[in-house]
């Protein structure tokens, strides 16, 4: 059986799209800016994700479609007045991949509007999979990082569970581009503490902070490649 092919939209520096490729998928990435392929990745495309998607026939040409838009229209920080605007495209997104027909996953960060937003998500931290990394303090921490799956157009019996957090005492977020240690919002790994946690080497900081760690959609994508 020929190996499934897999097109990972908004895909940045490919953290996810890595997952994916774990799971055994052949992956094309996406992204509007340009990165340099990861060894893992099959393919890059540097291209609007939104000009892919309405390509119906090309996007056919996949097994599967995975999304992660932009978060920051998400985020419980976005009514900030220092907050850039942006919109809310989870909807969009849907709808061109429902249109698509083939089997998909939107992904997001846990906020009040992406909850509301997204059908039946799956949340997914860190402490599933006991991610962390020593800290300068001599403190072990796992890594504390919520996001949101949404899967379509693929059975629901297709998942391996129940799912939920494992926090211990001490925990560490991945957040900002600034330095690490304790914050308001609680301990920040500092960048080569972030890297460990997160299981991501070839990241610079301004996108470890917003990426997904490759075994979030590597078990995502366990699942997803049964349906496929």
């Amino acid at each position: 059986m020929a190996q499934p092919k897999l097109l990972d939209l908004f895909a940045r520096a490919q953290g996810s799209s890595v997952g994916y490729a774990r799971a055994g998928f052949r992956v094309t990435a996406n992204d509007m800016d340009h990165y340099d392929r990861h060894p893992e990745v099959e393919n890059f495309i540097q291209a609007d994700a939104f000009a892919l998607l309405a390509d119906v026939r090309f996007c056919r040409q996949f097994d599967a479609i995975t999304a992660s838009p932009n978060c920051e229209g998400y985020s419980d920080l976005a009514y900030l007045p220092t907050t850039a605007h942006r919109d809310q495209e989870i909807p969009r997104v849907r709808a061109a991949l429902e249109k698509i027909g083939r089997p998909y996953v939107i992904e997001n960060v846990d906020s009040k509007s992406t909850r509301a937003e997204m059908i039946k998500p799956l949340r997914v931290c860190g402490s599933m999979f006991n991610l962390g990394s020593p800290c300068r303090d001599g403190e072990w921490r796992q890594l504390r990082r919520h996001r949101l799956f949404e899967r379509g157009l693929w059975p629901e019996d297709a998942l391996y569970g129940p799912l939920s957090c494992r926090h211990g005492k001490l925990t560490g977020g991945v957040y900002g581009t600034g330095g690490g240690g304790p914050q308001t919002r609680g301990y920040r790994f500092w960048p080569e503490e972030a890297k460990l946690a997160m299981g991501i080497t070839w990241m610079h900081r301004n996108d470890i902070c917003k990426a997904i760690p490759p075994r979030y959609t590597q078990m995502i994508g366990r699942w997803l490649i049964e349906s496929v």
